[in-house]
């Protein structure tokens, strides 16, 4: 995974750890060691990050350790661990990142927010630019909603969601005011 021969491995001896480690997951890396070397049997811990292969490029790695035995004092004597290199997941979590991020920032600017509603559950999530819209808090779901919406557009907010309950559309214009009293001609 990361080009080094065993030989050239074994010849960074100690600073094998501060040669390899990405600086800005040094401490993680370490910290995730020390938590090892605190840990009772059974325990298992997990830590990301990247470490240099032979071509100069940083890789994502993933491990995995579990303590499989301690001595008689409690001390980790054998810890089996297992590491994974995860650069393509890490790119592309990251790159979804950025995809969400651009589409809330599209989103604010357009002044157009979206949301995903569990019917089992009645509870949705939002994105913050609805929120802002609809002036509501994170635990906002389709009672609240309704209550907000003008009583004479009412029945027709309830009808056009039965409807989208059947045809998998949704669209309605309607009065909506806010907690603070404004009223708003919303389209959805």
């Amino acid at each position: 995974v990361l080009g080094f021969t065993r030989e050239e491995i074994m010849a960074m001896e100690s600073n094998v750890l501060s040669t390899l480690t990405h600086p800005d997951d040094l401490t993680a890396l370490e910290k995730h060691i020390a938590a090892i070397a605190d840990s009772p049997e059974g325990a298992a811990r997990q830590v990301e990050y990247r470490f240099r292969h032979k071509d100069g490029r940083y890789r994502w790695l993933r491990t995995y350790a579990v303590v499989f035995k301690t001595d008689p004092d409690g001390n980790p004597a054998e810890v089996l661990g297992t590491t994974f290199e995860v650069t393509n997941e890490k790119i592309t979590g990251l790159a979804l990142q950025q995809r969400e991020s651009q589409l809330l920032e599209a989103q604010s600017i357009a002044q157009i927010g979206s949301f995903e509603w569990n019917m089992e559950t009645d509870e949705s999530v939002n994105t913050p630019e609805l929120q802002r819209i609809l002036d509501m808090d994170d635990n906002y779901n389709v009672k609240a909603f309704l209550a907000n919406v003008h009583p004479d557009d009412r029945e027709k907010v309830e009808s056009a969601i039965e409807h989208s309950l059947v045809t998998g559309q949704f669209n309605c214009q309607y009065r909506y005011a806010t907690r603070t009293g404004i009223e708003k001609m919303l389209w959805t």
